[in-house]
């Protein structure tokens, strides 16, 4: 196994922070078995949710082959965490596997269940040591990554069944973008995330309407250009019931703040983009629930102290 630590990463036998998997892939011929680790600091999960929370890890990964969580405390503080455990396969050899391959597909995983996690909650989960661990010739070893993430006070929240649909690619960029949106910081940066997640789903669920010119000799009009994004997100705002003059005020915002930069970012600005933010967060849910087949007005909904954000609180 190759022992690149260009990742700042370590390989050894059994000497983890979180110990040794409670589950692991059988071996299988052409497979690598991880079995990956992670912490969500801060977060209470019932016991009657597990079944819905393991349904929601098989959507990670075509190759899932199990799943166990567990509360646990967390020394100093005493807070109560869940430690969450994905076991699945990638393709290869076990004798030939990167370990660099091990550890992005470990955090491919954790992103996507995390993102559909915090789709289902309405707030932005956060996650602490994710701790992959492969097999070689040699036996079980783990790669252990710099913890990151930061720490989240105790919460307790309700779990929305988000149904059999399983995301592709693009839903599963749009719920990275959203997660990030789903925070009570800086509103430029999670405004600019949402705008994120409403374009990738725009390109997906819009049409757009194409651009003509007219020939100056003929006078004959001509598609320049099929269909632009500008296009397809005022078609997804209005499918979406997004209320009168949103999506200009949205457009514009996106383009002279975000995309541009030439407008200052004044107080009045930072009230504003608050504003424009829980317009952003209500569209990017329905268009993932749009997308998922869920009820554009049933559950999940963002979590309600989203909306009660200071739009100066936390810039630095």
């Amino acid at each position: 196994m190759n022992r690149n630590s260009s990742e700042q990463t370590t390989l050894f036998n059994f000497s983890p922070v979180l110990g040794i998997p409670k589950i692991f892939p059988d071996i299988v011929p052409g497979k690598v078995p991880i079995s990956v680790q992670f912490i969500s600091p801060g977060l209470n999960i019932k016991k009657e949710d597990e079944q819905s929370i393991i349904q929601i890890a098989k959507k990670t990964t075509i190759n899932f082959c199990g799943f166990r969580m567990e509360k646990v405390e967390e020394k100093n503080t005493k807070r109560r965490d869940m430690l969450f455990n994905i076991a699945f396969y990638i393709p290869g050899e076990i004798e030939e596997v990167d370990s660099n391959i091990v550890i992005q597909n470990s955090r491919l995983v954790v992103e996507r269940f995390i993102g559909l996690l915090s789709f289902s909650f309405g707030v932005r989960l956060f996650v602490r040591h994710i701790e992959p661990t492969t097999v070689n010739s040699d036996g079980f070893k783990k790669l252990i990554m710099p913890a990151s993430g930061r720490a989240q006070n105790e919460i307790y929240l309700e779990l929305t069944d988000l149904g059999n649909v399983v995301p592709d690619g693009d839903t599963f960029a749009a719920l990275y973008w959203l997660r990030r949106g789903l925070d009570e910081r800086d509103p430029v940066e999670t405004f600019s995330s949402l705008m994120v997640c409403l374009q990738i789903m725009a390109r997906r669920l819009a049409q757009g309407q194409p651009q003509f010119a007219t020939c100056p000799k003929c006078k004959k009009r001509y598609i320049v250009q099929k269909t632009t994004i500008t296009s397809k997100m005022r078609e997804l705002v209005n499918k979406l019931g997004g209320n009168p003059g949103v999506f200009e005020k949205l457009w514009e915002a996106r383009s002279s703040i975000v995309a541009h930069g030439d407008k200052p970012v004044t107080a009045d600005v930072l009230i504003d983009l608050t504003q424009l933010k829980f317009e952003a967060i209500k569209l990017a849910y329905k268009s993932i629930k749009l997308e998922l087949g869920i009820p554009l007005e049933g559950k999940p909904h963002p979590h309600s102290s989203l909306f009660v954000t200071d739009a100066l609180m936390y810039n630095d």
